[in-house]
């Protein structure tokens, strides 16, 4: 049984950034991912989305892969629970974290509070 949202908008706790939604099986991240990059990182926010720079070619998947591995890695999640639900071909993601909490993942992407710059 879900419960009916808090009436009052202190109850929901703090505003998430645009990039990040609670989902029912989890969190959803929405992406723009820059392959082929010198290291991987999470470079901050672009526009609504969140940029995150790969060292893998976008090429038969070694993007996608790169991808999971690098959010399981950074959000102590396991890969397994880590899925691209739109975007498997485009440089723009949106990525389902199962069974992760919004507060958690944004406290592993902006350590201090802070959105990554």
């Amino acid at each position: 049984m879900t419960r009916p949202p808090p009436r009052n908008p202190e109850e929901r706790g703090p505003a998430l950034p645009p990039y990040l939604r609670e989902h029912g099986e989890g969190v959803i991240l929405r992406l723009r991912v820059v392959p082929r990059s010198r290291t991987n990182a999470v470079d901050g926010p672009l526009g609504d989305l969140l940029k995150v720079r790969l060292t893998s070619p976008p090429v038969e998947g070694k993007a996608n892969e790169c991808l999971r591995r690098f959010l399981a890695d950074l959000l102590d999640l396991p890969s397994r629970s880590v899925d691209i639900l739109a975007g498997e071909a485009s440089r723009t993601k949106a990525v389902l974290l199962r069974g992760a909490r919004a507060d958690a993942v944004l406290d592993r992407l902006c350590p201090g509070g802070k959105d990554p710059e």
